[in-house]
């Protein structure tokens, strides 16, 4: 029904009637719509999505693994250079900084 002028009280109950009719099919779209989204967008889904965009992008799970080889090889070869000169090194910077920082006495 186009909006034309009402003149009746017939045309002004049909008019009414269509405008309800019309309500009624966009609310069960709207509510199918909102159904479908919130499948879409459950915390599980996007999390799996996001992680299959990242992992499938070229390069990065070589990256990734190269960056915790890197880290592993980082860390072992700290540990075991330093392992007998961190406590010397340590109590060194330590007494060096009790040093230059303690109070004076008497100031």
């Amino acid at each position: 029904m186009a909006m034309d002028t009402i003149t009746t009280a017939e045309e002004l109950k049909e008019a009414i009637h269509h405008l309800e009719d019309r309500r009624a099919v966009q609310e069960v779209v709207l509510r199918e719509q909102l159904l479908i989204l919130s499948e879409r967008f459950t915390p599980g889904k996007l999390i799996s999505q996001t992680l299959g965009n990242v992992f499938s992008s070229p390069g990065v799970v070589e990256n990734i693994i190269g960056l915790a080889l890197g880290l592993g090889t980082g860390f072992l070869t700290k540990n075991i250079a330093l392992r007998t000169s961190v406590n010397v090194a340590h109590k060194l910077g330590t007494s060096v900084f009790h040093r230059i920082f303690r109070k004076k006495k008497g100031l």
